[in-house]
């Protein structure tokens, strides 16, 4: 009998498309190949900010079993305090945070500034992609492997995820 490794699981929750499109991204630069990398599930909030993050993360650990949850957040749109306390806490989970949002942590992955305000930092980037991003094949062209290694020696929560994905 050929006795198997089991395979670590991983559930990311995020606000919205094009978060879980970038998310998808990920999951196909890093896990798609590594049989010893964590399998992971991207899920979207559908939106309402941190708070629904938060709840839908907890939500789905309820009803299905994930080794490590991952909340992927927004800075303009944070968990209220008491849900940031249980992150932080929760050994089961980690708090990622993109600073001002998903759009501006895009941004700083390619060198370029970051505006203040996420309306600025969404019209950037689709200045810049001439694209919506609401697919993950859409990430294709900007953020390919070895600019995602390069950026993560400089942003630590880009760090952080991907080190999500390859489960540490």
């Amino acid at each position: 009998m050929v006795k198997r490794p089991v395979r670590r699981t991983l559930l990311i929750v995020c606000e919205g498309k094009r978060d879980a499109a970038f998310l998808l991204h990920l999951r196909k630069l890093y896990c798609a190949d590594h049989a010893e990398r964590p399998k992971v599930t991207v899920k979207s909030a559908r939106g309402k900010g941190g708070n629904n993050v938060v709840d839908t993360l907890y939500g789905e650990r309820r009803h299905k079993d994930f080794d490590v949850g991952v909340a992927f957040t927004e800075a303009d749109e944070p968990p209220k305090p008491s849900y940031q306390t249980k992150l932080r806490t929760d050994r089961w989970a980690r708090w990622i945070v993109a600073d001002p949002c998903l759009e501006g942590l895009l941004l700083s992955i390619l060198g370029r500034p970051v505006p203040a305000s996420t309306g600025d930092c969404k019209r950037a980037i689709e200045n810049l992609t001439r694209n919506d991003l609401f697919e993950a094949d859409h990430y294709d062209p900007h953020w390919p492997l070895a600019r995602l290694e390069d950026a993560r020696r400089r942003i630590a929560n880009l760090d952080e995820l991907i080190r999500s994905y390859e489960g540490r």
